[in-house]
């Protein structure tokens, strides 16, 4: 498969979790975050499982590209939301995702070293139009909400560090063996995920069967939905893009998640989107254009 359709895999995936966010969020509101983040992992992994036996894809077994999955799922899945999820609560959402307009310089340093891909001046140039988008969308909430504090900002930081980890350690595993898939990928990452909460709960309750009790059937179908598109879905369109694209530039179309999300709810309220939202639109889409005409 070409390394161009990564781009829009990676934008699929943006716009799947855009989507569920909504979702997400409110779920996260009648329930608790980390009871959200510990569902739309066992859910997805079933959905992967279920997944693989239809398509009677077998499950990678060899221990060291299996061990680097169950880590990256662990701290990428599982770890690094925690600390996302500290960073939002503290800080907010908005202020969080001004670091995440770091990701791809830091991606882009890492793949170069580590797997030798190129960070020409085309690419550069696109990164840059994507972080002003995101600067352009936080700018707006920044300037309401007041000043910047320590502790959200090194739990934000830390949450950006792991996830970049984890897409570090699952393009390692996919350049061992190029023939697995993006579901046989995340089937070891949910599991991780999954182990990860599990040892969390003896520390703290994640209340997985008790917080499920408390949901409507109505609600419960939109948890499950909410799971299959903005984690199962989302996840195999990322980790396709991950294995057959240029890391930097994949982790730089993150930053059209939360325009998504601001134009939906903009959607929802009935309201018309602020110039900041408008900007930013417009910046994202001069730096799509430039990086599929340039690269």
């Amino acid at each position: 498969m070409s390394p161009e359709f990564a781009y829009f895999f990676a934008l699929a995936s943006s716009t799947c979790f855009a989507v569920a966010s909504l979702i997400f969020a409110d779920l996260s509101r009648r329930v608790s975050p980390l009871w959200m983040n510990a569902f739309k992992a066992v859910a997805a992994w079933i959905f992967f499982s279920l997944t693989l036996l239809v398509l009677q894809q077998p499950i990678p077994t060899s221990s060291a590209i299996v061990g680097a999955l169950l880590i990256s799922g662990a701290l990428g899945l599982g770890l690094g939301d925690v600390f996302l999820l500290t960073a939002y609560a503290r800080m907010g959402a908005a202020r969080t995702l001004i670091l995440f307009g770091f990701q791809p310089f830091f991606i882009g340093v890492a793949a170069h070293w580590l797997f030798n891909q190129p960070m020409t001046w085309i690419r550069m140039l696109a990164l840059v139009f994507f972080m002003g988008c995101l600067f352009a969308f936080s700018l707006e909430k920044f300037r309401q909400q007041g000043h910047w504090e320590v502790y959200g900002l090194v739990a934000a930081l830390l949450g950006v560090l792991l996830d970049n980890t984890g897409l570090l350690i699952s393009r390692w595993a996919f350049e061992q063996d190029a023939s697995m898939s993006a579901f046989q990928a995340n089937f070891w990452r949910c599991l991780g995920a999954m182990i990860f909460f599990l040892i969390l709960n003896r520390f703290r309750s994640v209340q997985l069967v008790s917080g499920w009790r408390t949901l409507t059937i109505d609600m419960r179908q939109l948890a499950t939905l909410s799971a299959f598109l903005g984690t199962y879905l989302s996840l195999f369109l990322y980790l396709t893009a991950v294995k057959i694209g240029h890391l930097a530039s994949i982790s730089a179309l993150g930053v059209a998640g939360p325009i998504i999300t601001s134009g939906l709810e903009c959607a929802y309220e009935r309201r018309w989107p602020s110039k900041y939202l408008l900007v930013a639109l417009l910046l994202f889409t001069i730096g799509f254009v430039i990086l599929n005409v340039g690269t």
